[in-house]
């Protein structure tokens, strides 16, 4: 059975089991709770960069709940993750191209440590370039 530690393990071939994990949730809340895709505020998303103490790829899923302005640079919504691949994308280039690569990182979560891990500033194209992931070498 394939790892998912974070999106970054995710891959053009994941877009079955995205999609069923998508409809499923949808269903169950609408079966169990009675909400509507339609008319409630329904958002499934992925954090990334995650804490090592959450090191396990996990959805977040929402209802009718008001977002912080610190989640959204690093809420990765599942419709975007799965247009993403849809197009047969790295998750890589998602990733990079959001807020210009720059990330709220809580200190909490001690997300500044990871080797690799850009630090609180825009990175130019050159330092970009050479910064590639997966943070940890596989």
């Amino acid at each position: 059975m394939k790892s998912l530690t974070s999106i970054l393990d995710l891959e053009p071939k994941d877009l079955k089991m995205l999609e069923k994990l998508k409809s499923d949730i949808i269903g169950h809340l609408s079966d169990t709770y009675g909400v509507s895709a339609e008319k409630d505020n329904v958002d499934l998303f992925f954090h990334f960069p995650v804490a090592p103490s959450t090191a396990t790829l996990h959805l977040h899923i929402w209802v009718n709940k008001g977002d912080h302005p610190l989640n959204e640079s690093r809420a990765f919504g599942l419709n975007e993750v799965i247009e993403h691949l849809r197009n047969d994308e790295n998750i890589n280039s998602l990733i990079l191209s959001r807020n210009e690569g720059l990330f709220t990182l809580p200190k909490k979560d001690a997300l500044h440590l990871i080797k690799g891990m850009p630090g609180s500033y825009a990175p130019t194209i050159e330092v970009r370039e050479k910064f590639s992931l997966p943070i940890t070498g596989r």
